[in-house]
């Protein structure tokens, strides 16, 4: 058995993260006393009390950070439960735990899962990030951005663990000639929803025959506004569905022929991961984490980043030619199960453990 491990994630939003921090929390719970820290109130609170034993929950309330709430919550939990890891998602609170942490036997893991466009090698940034012990980096693209924006001490590590997904499913047997396009992730500018739009309008303008399911809480009403006046203007609305936040993405990717992404930039996306294992053709931008995974050997289709027309070409070209695609993404199913499953995941997690 490990040391206690406290995951600690304070976010208020609904997103991969938070359901990561969930997921980190099953896969580690036989191998040692594991107790989750959130935000009161939070999705992920609500989302941890339905999932996990309430007597490993522990809500703070707190409204500033670094604030005296915070701060003593978090070293609360690390003294009353003898925490000798700490693992840590997220950037903003890091100074309320590097504080909680204080003169604690503490071997602290940050784990990064998105990238970073601000450098952090200031002398104040120095001294917080001093008390890490490793970095854990969802991809070799994190990874490398944690090493140009993050100052690493002497003596921290870093490590790449990849994302995993437990993923016994198979594709729902279809007798149509429907295209069926999926896109996961919430309603923001950065997750490249008006993008699929524009390239939709291209099968549509050329008779092709499909169904859209855009899966993610509205996070920016604003350019959820603008991209339905969009879906409008190219009287796509009948084709095109935003579902909103829900529980079975699993149910509408095992639907889907094609997962359309245009995302502005990744660490590494469940739903990316989700979508290869069922045997969907992914289509995204070339930027941040994508090639990565060409490089790994999967069958993945890379737009010139934001180049619309080139990704209203792509996904004309695999819509087309989708039996191609379809078999090449097959091989996706069977080499996902070589990086992104939960029995390396916890392996390589229980590495970084004290």
């Amino acid at each position: 058995m490990k040391s206690n491990t406290a995951i600690v994630c304070l976010s208020p939003y609904a997103g991969g993260m938070e359901f990561d921090a969930i997921r980190l929390y099953k896969l580690l719970s036989s191998a040692a006393n594991i107790c989750q820290i959130v935000r009161k109130g939070s999705f992920l609170e609500k989302l941890a009390r339905r999932e996990i034993h309430p007597g490993r929950i522990y809500a703070i309330k707190f409204s500033f950070n670094p604030g005296p709430s915070l701060v003593k919550g978090i070293r609360n939990v690390i003294v009353e439960n003898d925490i000798k890891n700490v693992i840590y998602l997220g950037a903003s609170e890091l100074v309320s735990i590097y504080l909680a942490c204080m003169n604690r036997n503490v071997n602290l893991i940050v784990r990064h899962g998105t990238t970073k466009s601000h450098s952090k090698k200031d002398l104040y940034h120095k001294i917080i990030y001093s008390k890490v012990d490793w970095h854990v980096a969802v991809s070799d693209h994190i990874l490398r951005n944690v090493q140009e924006i993050v100052p690493i001490s002497r003596g921290t590590k870093l490590r790449r663990i990849y994302l995993s997904r437990d993923i016994d499913e198979a594709p729902i047997p279809r007798d149509d000639t429907t295209v069926r396009i999926v896109h996961v992730g919430r309603v923001n500018p950065g997750k490249g929803q008006s993008d699929a739009v524009v390239a939709l309008k291209k099968l549509k303008d050329n008779g092709i025959d499909f169904e859209a399911n855009f899966l993610g809480s509205i996070e920016n009403q604003g350019y959820f506004d603008q991209t339905k006046r969009l879906l409008n203007e190219y009287e796509m609305g009948e084709r095109v569905h935003f579902r909103g936040h829900v529980s079975d993405v699993i149910h509408y990717l095992k639907g889907a022929d094609i997962f359309l992404f245009p995302s502005r930039g990744e660490g590494l996306p469940n739903a990316l991961i989700e979508s290869m294992a069922l045997g969907l053709v992914p289509i995204t931008y070339d930027n941040t984490v994508f090639p990565e995974i060409r490089q790994l050997g999967f069958h993945i289709v890379l737009a010139n980043d934001g180049d619309l027309r080139h990704l209203s070409d792509q996904l004309y070209e695999v819509a087309t030619r989708l039996p191609e695609h379809r078999e090449k993404s097959k091989l996706n199913a069977e080499k996902y199960k070589n990086f992104f499953t939960p029995r390396i995941e916890r392996e390589q997690y229980l590495d970084v453990l004290v």
